[in-house]
């Protein structure tokens, strides 16, 4: 079971800002993410899910929180889980013939990139505001398993660069 850690990250790697918002609408982002994780695993921290406000179609929604009592009760069509380890293992146990995509927040982006096998990055070339970013990682310990631009002549949307990063080195 591969482990991956999908995002969409600017010049200065800005994921969001402390209302677990993103700072950009881009239509062909969220059209890759659709494509890349629908059928598969999704594993996202609470605020990012309270943020989405509902569980994501066609994908088996894995919610990691802290809070241990009402957690089940505030996410019914979700699997709850309350560390890393506990997700891993439900993966492992039920859901080994998908793919595990991590879809955030910043914290659980860090908790988990020891563990990522992939980096599914949507490079956004511009700088937005905000205060959440995509975790620092040695980019040695990566190559890049495909690699996608996408350039724009219009001014009102961004180049984009869809990047897949295998680990070489644990």
């Amino acid at each position: 079971m591969a482990i991956a850690l999908i995002a969409a990250v600017d010049r200065n790697n800005l994921i969001g800002d402390h209302n677990n918002s993103l700072p950009w609408k881009i239509p062909e982002d969220l059209a890759y993410f659709k494509e890349i994780t629908s059928g598969n695993v999704v594993i996202m921290g609470s605020r990012t899910f309270n943020s989405i406000g509902r569980p994501l179609p066609n994908r088996v929604n894995i919610i990691l929180t802290r809070e241990t009592n009402t957690a089940s009760n505030k996410y019914p069509e979700c699997h709850v889980v309350n560390s890393i380890e506990q997700a891993i293992s439900l993966c492992q146990k039920s859901f080994h013939n998908k793919k595990v995509f991590v879809i955030g927040g910043a914290d659980i982006y860090k908790q988990f990139l020891p563990f990522a096998d992939y980096l599914y990055l949507t490079h956004i070339n511009h700088s937005f505001k905000g205060d959440k970013f995509f975790p620092d990682y040695d980019h040695d310990d990566y190559e890049i398993s495909s690699y996608q631009a996408i350039y724009k002549e219009d001014t009102k949307s961004y180049d984009l660069i869809f990047g897949v990063y295998k680990r070489v080195k644990k």
